[in-house]
């Protein structure tokens, strides 16, 4: 899968990997799952549509294996642990993802796969990249896997929550990749203290 040596991620600052399948305000659980790679997850629903969260927050030293996940569930093959159990339900929250989202630090900038898996299946997911100039390090991947980029970055950037909340109600509303930049532009201008016009200058142009 690869190797990052520990030290670059000390502790346990969580690389997140959000897996959207189906978003978010209401939190329905949060488990502690405090295994050796996975932190914590939670799973989340819209409070209007029907749409639901599932976020991974990796332990930041097994950046790797989240990166790795995501690309997995781009190619559209299982990954372990990804059926979540919601009461009496059961939900496959990777294979049956219809927007696969990755936040966190870009470790592509520090390290690549020697080997990628082959895309399983035509299922066509939607994809956004939060982190460090994803558009120039995740474009090959995404293209490889015939995803659909909603969202991806130009430059160094705080990969923030509230970027990903307001992309996300775009993509739920059907907004176009415009609108959805302009959304996230929003978001990070008003978080980081910087003008709009600067902010989206971040997402790139889709």
């Amino acid at each position: 899968m690869g190797i990052v040596p520990g030290q670059i991620y000390p502790g346990d600052v969580p690389a997140e990997l959000s897996i959207l399948f189906l978003i978010v305000k209401t939190v329905l659980s949060v488990t502690k799952v405090d295994t050796l790679v996975v932190i914590e997850r939670a799973v989340f629903r819209h409070r209007t549509a029907n749409v639901m969260l599932v976020a991974d927050a990796y332990r930041g030293k097994y950046i790797w294996q989240s990166l790795y996940d995501f690309i997995f569930v781009l190619s559209n093959t299982p990954i372990k642990n990804q059926v979540v159990k919601i009461s009496e339900n059961e939900i496959s929250a990777g294979l049956n993802a219809s927007l696969v989202i990755f936040l966190g630090h870009n470790g592509l900038m520090d390290f690549q796969f020697e080997e990628y898996p082959p895309l399983e299946k035509e299922k066509v997911k939607d994809c956004i990249v939060l982190c460090s100039k994803s558009r120039q390090y995740f474009s090959p991947i995404i293209k490889k896997y015939n995803a659909n980029t909603v969202l991806l970055t130009e430059q160094l950037m705080y990969p923030g929550a509230m970027v990903l909340e307001a992309a996300i109600e775009g993509w739920i509303k059907g907004e176009n990749k415009e609108m959805i930049r302009i959304r996230a532009a929003e978001s990070y201008a008003k978080n980081q203290g910087i003008s709009v016009k600067s902010a989206k200058g971040i997402f790139s142009k889709l």
